[in-house]
């Protein structure tokens, strides 16, 4: 128990994070929104359509987020 204690002592940092909970969520939902809609004409690439999504939040934002997630886990 204590062994995992240890592995896990950043993820609380981690979660007080108020993008992971609002900000995130809602770029996912906007990239599948797009992936998904039907409008007739042609498909934008995968990558174009999620860096349009990841600038409203930020790059460095999600680096940082991302570099935190994963020192925490």
């Amino acid at each position: 128990m204590l062994r995992d204690m240890r592995h896990f002592r950043k993820l609380p940092g981690l979660m007080e994070n108020p993008r992971l909970f609002t900000e995130y969520p809602r770029m996912a939902a906007n990239i599948v929104g797009d992936l998904f809609t039907v409008d007739g004409g042609p498909v934008p690439p995968l990558r174009k359509t999620i860096l349009s999504h990841a600038k409203k939040i930020g790059l460095v934002n999600l680096l940082k987020d991302g570099i935190k997630g994963a020192t925490a886990l």
